[in-house]
């Protein structure tokens, strides 16, 4: 496996974000990867929670817990 931007233990995203804080100007880069992670993690956890509703919904037996006699 390839090692990008001069190695060390990060590559990738990570490594080229290193360098530039490390250069000193990696600010506005800094939002054009975070922005992005925020975002999907957002609509991740929305669909899951939409997910899980819908499943609820479409079980009978679990959408109340039956009520002992």
């Amino acid at each position: 496996m390839q090692r990008a931007h001069g190695g060390g233990p990060f590559t990738g995203h990570a490594g080229k974000l290193l360098a530039d804080v490390n250069a000193g100007h990696a600010m506005s880069d800094l939002r054009d990867i975070v922005d992005p992670l925020i975002h999907y993690h957002r609509t991740t956890r929305r669909a899951l929670r939409a997910k899980r509703l819908a499943s609820r919904l479409t079980k009978p037996a679990l959408r109340r817990p039956v009520e002992a006699a």
